[in-house]
């Protein structure tokens, strides 16, 4: 029993040997495969962001040659793109760039400028992608994330957009794998001017065509790309537009509004208003002046005149009120008499709660003239310089001066401090009553309050005696060089770019 139990007993010792040997062979065996496996993983994706980083260069080297031929400045270019793995083709029909004129006239009406697709020259490797689009090169990883590698023929700069839409079409060979070059032409008919052509009415109009500057609505440039993202973080980078992106529609939109009316201007009638667009957050208003006339129909011309032109914002009140109290008007000879024209500058906002009021009065008397009517007579004008040098003006409180703001429930600052913008350091910063400052010092500063967009008024309130101004007989100017929110000059064309891979 004894013999038995000891052969069964080495039996099993035997097995467990076997077994034991088994399992470290498998344990060793399992462990090399995972080291296998994890380095050539490591490997496949060293190679294969090494291969991405090789097609970016490629790609933005292919970037440099192809805005020559886009631009016209070769003919045609070729170029070796090098040896990776992955795929590089042309895509004629994707993504589109469309730039529209929104509410051109004012009333709610949309003119579509250029709207084409942009295609691409497209390398792949997996999920991820590094594409020649629209004149940028953009680059895609595998989680879908786009961003900027190389920046799009898209130039922003003081008021005017230059975009030359740069769309690339197949050639014969639309699809390589392997080693590859490429070479770009521009086809006989690869070159529009779509904006400005004065030959090209907007839609529904006989009269306004695509002509520069802009005025009216806002121009969007939105583009429809898988690298939107990217596109989108460029339009943030260079304009002061509003971006906006769409993610279901992969879509990245940039909206500049146009510029307001600048040179000579009607007065316009109360009721409507004169539009200020980008106004720069300094002094940068150079001219800002009326001519106002008197009606014909009223024999008092300018006496008791009672006239001004004012802003309503909500927050911010301001008003250049202008009155007569004497005998403002021409005898039969153009004679006129020389009574005083007040002129008062107001300003008003909420601080702390409380609305506070600041107020200007003129110390130099403006001067009427007398135009000559077409029966010989003669009216009364009024030429009032908003941005001349030689109008000094008091602080005080001119409440009682106002037309717009009449009734204003304000409180006045006893005194203020000005120094909200750079130009402001030429003032005296602090005024009490009695101090000096001005017009044109003033006015530039407070447009620069108002801006960047406001909506200037007038009122002209007659009464009894009180005087009647003809708005359309009266003119204005008005000149300022708009901040970077704002599209005065617009330059389109559609470049095409033919492209052959071998």
């Amino acid at each position: 029993m004894i013999l038995g139990s000891s052969g069964r007993g080495g039996t099993g010792r035997g097995q467990s040997s076997v077994i034991g040997v088994v399992l470290i062979v498998a344990i060793t065996a399992l462990g090399t495969t995972g080291v296998v496996v994890l380095g050539t993983t490591l490997l496949d994706d060293s190679g294969r962001e090494a291969d991405l980083d090789r097609a970016e260069q490629a790609m933005t080297q292919f970037d440099s040659r192809a805005s020559q031929v886009a631009l016209g400045d070769s003919a045609t270019q070729r170029l070796d793109l090098g040896r990776f793995d992955g795929g590089v083709e042309v895509r004629e029909d994707t993504g589109r760039m469309t730039v529209t004129h929104v509410d051109y006239d004012g009333e709610g009406t949309d003119q579509v400028l250029h709207d084409e697709p942009m295609g691409a020259l497209v390398y792949r490797n997996g999920d991820a992608r590094v594409a020649y689009e629209g004149g940028g090169v953009w680059r895609k990883d595998d989680a879908g994330a786009a961003r900027l590698v190389s920046p799009p023929e898209f130039h922003y700069r003081g008021g005017t957009m230059t975009l030359p839409a740069v769309r690339v079409t197949a050639a014969d060979s639309a699809s390589v794998t392997g080693a590859r070059s490429v070479r770009v032409t521009r086809p006989d008919d690869g070159f529009e001017r779509v904006f400005p052509d004065s030959t090209r009415p907007y839609d529904g109009s006989e009269t306004r065509h695509f002509e520069n500057p802009l005025e009216e609505g806002h121009v969007t440039v939105t583009v429809q790309s898988e690298y939107y993202e990217g596109w989108a973080e460029y339009f943030r980078d260079r304009t002061d537009g509003e971006v906006t992106t769409d993610d279901e529609a992969r879509t990245a939109t940039v909206e500049l509004v146009t510029l307001g009316e600048q040179g000579e201007f009607g007065v316009p009638e109360e009721g409507s208003d004169f539009e200020i667009r980008g106004m720069p957050d300094d002094h940068n208003l150079t001219d800002f002046d009326f001519t106002i006339q008197s009606r014909d129909d009223q024999n008092s011309q300018f006496s008791n005149l009672k006239w001004s032109t004012y802003v309503d914002s909500g927050d911010e009140h301001f008003e250049v009120a202008v009155r007569n109290k004497g005998n403002l008007k021409c005898d039969k000879n153009g004679d006129i008499d020389d009574d005083p024209v007040t002129v008062s500058v107001y300003y008003s906002t909420y601080e702390d709660g409380e609305r506070v009021a600041h107020g200007w009065r003129n110390d130099e008397d403006f001067t009427a003239t007398c135009a000559e009517t077409d029966d010989g007579g003669y009216i009364a004008a009024l030429p009032l310089d908003f941005t001349g040098t030689d109008t000094e003006m008091t602080y005080a409180d001119v409440s009682g001066d106002l037309n717009a703001f009449e009734h204003e429930d304000a409180t006045f600052a006893d005194s203020l401090t000005i120094d909200e913008h750079d130009a402001d350091v030429d003032a005296d910063a602090e005024y009490t009553l009695g101090d000096t400052e001005s017009l044109e010092f003033l006015t530039k500063h407070y447009f620069a309050e108002l801006g960047p967009d406001f909506e200037l008024r007038v009122t002209d309130q007659q009464s009894g005696k009180a005087a009647g101004v003809s708005e359309r007989d009266s003119d204005g100017f008005i000149e300022y060089e708009a901040d970077d929110s704002v599209i005065t000059y617009l330059h389109v064309t559609d470049n095409e770019v033919r492209v052959d891979l071998n």
